[in-house]
């Protein structure tokens, strides 16, 4: 077993400073690659998520092919991103920028969140998940474009979904893959149980990633999504993309880069993204092997909401790159999407 501490000394354009922690325990096999690990740490952030957060991955449970990947936080936001219904800014004359959220747009959100997955073994690479998600929203101070647009969840509640998915994995390793393949479909929907879901919605999502091999020690990563919800969807599912590799945007390090957090927000999500990556050099600190190299590409995403126009938004990012014993990616990235400024992220995995 390795244990790895990290400082968290981060910072984005659109949160701001965030320090804090994390403590890595993870195993790596006869060829180096990462096994089961797990994950503690927490965070605080001058404009946006503070709490604590652990996640982690088993895999081959009972000698089988089944693997779990989980993860459960507690957080207060206090400048959560709203941007109007249809992400239409709400009439008013604010640009949204590429930072934390101008005044109106922000509003007090906090609960905990638990995700939890089961994978198993079909044919070959390809293979079955579920999946298990539940949160409870707290809305405080909702701002100016919140009361005026008064969405469908306003007051917050409970909201859960269960995910039947399939899932085509010939990755060469999880944590930053060199080649390979990994793409996902599911359907999901919300139990009809007040208690674990105040909205009941359904939908259904597809992502694709592919990672090919140009030279030694360089990929040309790309990613697909397309995510759409139908029901009484609440405003903060909006900026929720599910599947296997959910997440939240589209805006910021993890989508598109340049673009203010959730900036593009829809009951249907677009998102694609290419990026180059180049390994240039390798130390060995304190026992331990580094990877270092640089990055670029860009990504592009598109969002609507019932009854509105979509919003679409593009950017293109640089930046370099380290890689601690083949399981923990810390990237800085420069990137722009014409919001009027630059945007800056210093942050821990892979954005795809």
């Amino acid at each position: 077993m390795q244990l790895t501490a990290i400082p968290l000394v981060t910072y984005g354009s659109d949160i701001g400073l965030q320090a804090g922690a994390a403590s890595y325990l993870y195993q790596l096999d006869r060829e180096g690659q990462r096994g089961d690990w797990g994950a503690l740490g927490f965070a605080w952030s001058t404009h946006g998520p503070r709490g604590i957060e652990t996640k982690g991955e088993l895999l081959r449970l009972f000698d089988t092919s089944l693997r779990a990947l989980f993860q459960a936080k507690v957080w207060f936001d206090p400048e959560a991103p709203y941007w109007g219904e249809g992400a239409g800014l709400g009439g008013l004359p604010v640009a949204p920028g590429a930072g934390n959220p101008p005044d109106p747009f922000r509003w007090r959100s906090s609960g905990p969140w638990l995700s939890l997955i089961l994978r198993g073994d079909l044919l070959g690479p390809l293979g079955w998940w579920v999946r298990y998600r539940f949160t409870d929203i707290s809305v405080a101070d909702p701002g100016e474009a919140l009361r005026a647009g008064a969405p469908p969840g306003r007051g917050g509640g409970p909201s859960s979904l269960v995910h039947l998915g399939l899932v085509y994995d010939r990755r060469d390793r999880p944590s930053s893959p060199r080649r390979g393949v990994l793409a996902d479909a599911s359907i999901f929907a919300s139990p009809p149980l007040s208690p674990l879901a105040a909205q009941q919605l359904a939908g259904g999502d597809v992502g694709l990633r592919v990672y090919v091999p140009l030279w030694r020690d360089t990929v040309l990563a790309f990613r697909g999504l397309y995510d759409l919800k139908l029901g009484d969807v609440p405003f903060y599912e909006r900026s929720q993309y599910e599947g296997l590799t959910y997440g939240e945007g589209l805006g910021g390090n993890g989508t598109v880069r340049g673009l203010a957090r959730d900036r593009l927000s829809g009951e249907e999500k677009l998102l694609a993204g290419v990026e180059l990556r180049a390994w240039l050099t390798e130390t060995r600190w304190l026992g331990r092997r580094q990877q270092w190299g640089v990055s670029a590409g860009g990504d592009a995403g598109r969002a609507r909401d019932r009854g509105h126009a979509p919003v679409v938004g593009a950017g293109a990012f640089g930046g370099v790159r380290a890689l601690l014993d083949e399981a923990v990616v810390i990237r800085f990235e420069v990137g722009f999407a014409g919001q009027g400024a630059t945007a800056y992220y210093l942050a821990f995995d892979e954005a795809f």
